[in-house]
């Protein structure tokens, strides 16, 4: 189900008034007071995927499953985690759901992506969107 993805510039948050570090810990409990007080989604969507406790892990990827399609902010949070656990889950959501035409990541800018324990994945995400 790979939708057509291409690889553009760097991605930068607009919008934002606080960074995703200012929220480390940050709980799924709050994301939604985070919306109501103005904070970007994306930046509360970062901390939930930055965040060290399973039950905010497992309400991000719940997220996931609303819907066939997925957000590209969704995206990104997974993308750019520091987790390499929510970057191959990144991977199999590009694979399964249905993704933007116009969405877009930064290679250069996740120097996690380049880990050998992301090999398999990345190959079978990209045998998988290709064929």
């Amino acid at each position: 189900m790979c939708s057509s993805i291409t690889l553009k510039g760097t991605i930068s948050p607009a919008n934002t008034r606080i960074s995703p570090s200012g929220l480390i810990g940050f709980s799924n409990k709050y994301f939604l007071s985070c919306k109501e007080k103005g904070y970007s989604e994306k930046i509360a969507l970062e901390a939930l995927a930055s965040s060290p406790t399973n039950s905010d892990n497992e309400y991000l990827k719940a997220l996931t499953t609303q819907k066939d399609s997925i957000s590209d902010d969704l995206l990104d949070c997974f993308f750019e985690s520091k987790k390499i656990e929510n970057l191959k889950f990144w991977l199999e959501l590009v694979k399964t759901k249905k993704v933007s035409n116009d969405y877009y990541f930064s290679v250069p800018n996740n120097r996690l992506i380049y880990s050998n324990e992301l090999l398999p994945n990345i190959q079978n995400t990209l045998i998988e969107c290709i064929c």
